[in-house]
């Protein structure tokens, strides 16, 4: 019997999209559209999934954050506590995405990175570091802590994209991330504690796809009968914020509904 479910993602675990630090113009569409005071906290599918299960649900999500964050913190659940009786849920994030721990002040940080010219590696990686993607960098001790490493002088970031420009071999890194969720996947089998997958994007090691264990735990999303991500199947189906305010807010995370419709999906399989 389930007693707790821990979910464990990036912004659409978090909410993000509903976050008043993130875009304080959604929240303001919809109290004065629909007069409901959206929040992160209030309406995102963990949230919910509490509300219409009535088991306790724990809400890891981060925005900003990928596998490292999310096997990290399965990790951390696995070693402090019983996790027999608990569900994990996983939003398999976007790739890109790395976290560096400060031992300066015990916080994790979002390393993000990318191509610098926005097409592949040729010219090296441009990052973004902070601690609350939401809030930018205004809470980050980047900024306010220790001045050779400060953002606003883009010290810390030129250093970051040059040690990545120099050392970073993408193709290999985004394999073996794969590899470890797949690892960690098998762990939480082999222990019989139940968990459920959803997919921003494909895989970037495909085959991972066909896994009889990811095929099993997988949260399918099809659209015309083709399996697609957790993005295009929010744009597709019009659920994101984007659809509810009539493209008044460009954002394609999951508004009200489509945060509704994903704790539902994952009641359906609580159920089986």
């Amino acid at each position: 019997m389930i007693n707790e479910i821990i979910c464990i993602g990036s912004s659409h675990a978090e909410g993000g999209g509903l976050d008043i630090h993130r875009n304080k113009e959604t929240v303001d569409w919809y109290l004065k559209n629909k007069n409901i005071k959206v929040s992160a906290k209030t309406h995102s599918f963990p949230t919910i999934l509490n509300k219409k299960t009535g088991i306790n649900t724990t809400n890891l999500g981060k925005c900003g954050t990928g596998v490292e964050y999310l096997i990290r913190n399965c990790e951390e659940q696995l070693e402090k506590e019983d996790c027999s009786n608990k569900l994990f849920v996983f939003e398999r994030s976007i790739w890109g995405r790395a976290e560096l721990f400060d031992p300066k002040d015990g916080n994790y940080i979002v390393a993000n990175w990318g191509h610098r010219n926005g097409e592949d590696p040729s010219d090296g990686f441009e990052s973004y570091l902070t601690q609350n993607y939401n809030r930018e960098f205004h809470n980050s001790h980047l900024i306010y802590g220790d001045r050779g490493w400060d953002y606003t002088q883009n010290k810390c970031q030129q250093i970051y994209d040059a040690f990545l420009t120099r050392f970073l071999d993408e193709d290999n890194l985004l394999k073996n991330q794969d590899r470890q969720l797949l690892n960690l996947f098998y762990k939480l089998d082999s222990l019989k504690i139940p968990f459920l997958l959803f997919n921003s994007e494909c895989w970037y090691l495909h085959k991972i796809e066909e896994h009889p264990l990811i095929k099993k735990n997988i949260i399918q999303l099809r659209h015309e009968g083709e399996d697609i991500g957790l993005w295009d199947y929010l744009d597709k189906h019009k659920l994101s914020i984007r659809h509810e305010t009539n493209n008044e807010i460009d954002d394609g995370h999951a508004g009200l509904n489509g945060n509704e419709f994903l704790a539902d999906l994952i009641i359906k399989r609580i159920d089986k």
